[in-house]
This record gives structure tokens, C-alpha cells and sequence, in this order.
């Protein structure tokens, strides 16, 4: 089974991943092996060598794999394939999390052969009619004025606003409104998480700040998937820069101010101690994803026992 996942809203295309994940896991009454391919560092080989591999269970995998348009020759390749995954036991999920703009015979194929979803950026009435369904999740109401509020205080990220929103709904009583108050009292106006300062430490192997930093935000009440989601997109926009030091923020899609901070940090790994980062950063995300493991500490590992050596980075 083939799924083709895109679009730039993050959050609504990792809950449908997630939804994916534990649709064929329930149906087969056996959680499902994950594997995570990342085509914009992984090879071609990679990809074949998982979908080769042999359980001795005989079991389906879902195969996860992001960056479907980095790689060219893995596109022809898989192409002239499609049918043959189409019908193989394993569940494929195909994932570009970006606008898609020019045309691409492979893309074109791939939407032909696959249960395609669109994950635009949801702005306007939209956005609003998305935040009251995700209120009305938990059983709670929304004043419209408040919708308006809480997108000034947060912006438009819908993964920063499904975290206000779990944490407002926390505080409101069963079938209660959420108001103007509520989230002038509870939300602060800041539409990202000052997590650029937790990758800092991180990066100069400051553990203890680093991890001071992280349970400010986790005691704060932030969601420990987006946490994590934050900073693998973090790490992902350094390794971006640090392999195409010639490319600017139009270029890698990366806000002005961002690639500014993200630059500076790129300076102090190696490419291999990114490469290293970030795949560990994807294995927590999935391990967080598809079993019992307290998030919370899955999150935490990673700083006390990070994939790198950040005395040596700088020599590298």
C-alpha cells in the first residue's frame, strides 16, 4: 500500500502519519515495525536494503521516507517500481513536507498510484474552523473572538496552536467556552519556542543547561512531541546549511532570522555529527511514536546522552 503524504503543514501531516501508523497496526493486532528512511542524507541502497530485509516473523513494515524530491536516481528507480510496492506487504508512507510547485513526472506518478493527502497551511476561516474541531476534541467550546486571540498570540503554526489548545482545554471545566481571558491568562504572546537556547547548550555540550532548558518547556506545559518536532527541524535546518553552504534562506526555505541563529550553531558540528543528531532525533521521534516510552524521557536521553562529541566538533 502506497501513501503520499505533503504539504507545510507539519502538524496535520504527522497526525495523519501517526493515524496511518495505528490504523494497520490495529488491524493486524500487533504494533507494526517502523522504519524511517530520510532521502536528503540516506542513499538510494538504504532504501532497498529495508524493503529487501526479511523478518524471521514475516512481518509487514510501514516504511516511512521523507524527502521524496531530494534524490533523483531513487526517483527514477522507484518509479519504473511503483507497481511491485503497491502490491508488496509492506505499507509505504511518502512524505514531502513542503509546497510542491514545479512539475515532477515522479511526483505525478506517485499521486496516481498512491492514497494522496494535501496538507496546506490553513489561514483565514480555515484555520479557525480547525482550531474549534480541536478544542471540541477534548470536549470543551471556544468563543469565536477567542479563535482570533489565540492566532494572534501564536501565529499560524498549527503545531504551537495544538499545544496552547491542549493546555487551555486542561484548564477549562467539561463543555465550558474558552475566552479572551482564559488565553490572555494562559498563553504567552510568543509565536515560537525559545528553542534555539536549548539546541545552543546542546550543541556546547552544556548538559545541565541544556536540559534545565528542556524541562522549562516541558513544565511549562508544552506537548513533548513538538518539543522534539522543534528541534528536529532545528537540527534538519543545520544540516541543510552546513551541506549547501552556498545556498541562502530563500534558497533552503528558512526564515531570515532563523537562518541567522541556525548558521552560527551549523559552525560547531562536523557534517557527520549532524548527520548522527538527526537521525537520532528521527529514531526518538518514532520510538515516541509507536511504543509506551514516557516521551518526557525519551526527550531527555537525547540531551544527557547525545549522538555526538561536542568537544571535538570544532576540530572537525
Amino acid at each position: 500500500m502506497l501513501f503520499l503524504l505533503y504539504g507545510p503543514d507539519h502538524y496535520r501531516l504527522s497526525q495523519k502519519t501517526n493515524e496511518i501508523i495505528e490504523s494497520y497496526s490495529a488491524s493486524k493486532g500487533y504494533p507494526l515495525d517502523c522504519v524511517h528512511i530520510d532521502l536528503f542524507y540516506q542513499k538510494e541502497e538504504d532504501f532497498w536494503g529495508v524493503v529487501s530485509q526479511q523478518s524471521i516473523f514475516d512481518r509487514s513494515k510501514i516504511i516511512i521516507v521523507e524527502n521524496i524530491l531530494h534524490n533523483i536516481q531513487w526517483q527514477k528507480t522507484v518509479q519504473k517500481h511503483l507497481s511491485q510496492l503497491a502490491s508488496a506487504s509492506h505499507i509505504f508512507i511518502f512524505i514531502e513536507k513542503k509546497e510542491i510547485t514545479s512539475r515532477n513526472t515522479f511526483f505525478e506518478a506517485l499521486k496516481k498510484n498512491s492514497q494522496t493527502y494535501y496538507f496546506e497551511a490553513l489561514k483565514g476561516l480555515a484555520l479557525h474552523n480547525w482550531i474549534k474541531s480541536q478544542f471540541e476534541r477534548y470536549g470543551v467550546g471556544v468563543e469565536p473572538r477567542a479563535t482570533q486571540k489565540l492566532v494572534d498570540y501564536v501565529g499560524q503554526d498549527t503545531w504551537a496552536l495544538a499545544n496552547e489548545i491542549q493546555k487551555l482545554a486542561a484548564f477549562k471545566q467539561k463543555k465550558q467556552n474558552v475566552t479572551v481571558a482564559d488565553i490572555e491568562k494562559l498563553v504567552l504572546p510568543t509565536p515560537e519556542a525559545e528553542i534555539f537556547k536549548t539546541i545552543d547548550y546542546f550543541a556546547a555540550g552544556k548538559k545541565d543547561l541544556a536540559l534545565t532548558s528542556l524541562q522549562q518547556h516541558l513544565m511549562s506545559g508544552e506537548n513533548p512531541l513538538y518539543l522534539l518536532t522543534m528541534m528536529t527541524y532545528q537540527m534538519r535546518n543545520l544540516l541543510f546549511i552546513k551541506t549547501k553552504p552556498l545556498l541562502g534562506p530563500a534558497d533552503l526555505g528558512i526564515k531570515p532570522f532563523v537562518f541567522k541563529k541556525a548558521f552560527a550553531l551549523a559552525q560547531r558540528f562536523s557534517v557527520a555529527q549532524l548527520k548522527n543528531i538527526y537521525n537520532s532525533f528521527l529514531k526518538a521521534d518514532l520510538q515516541i511514536k509507536t511504543s509506551q516510552d514516557d516521551a518526557r524521557q525519551v526527550i531527555k536521553s537525547l540531551v544527557v546522552f547525545p549522538a555526538h562529541d561536542t568537544n571535538t566538533s570544532n576540530a572537525l
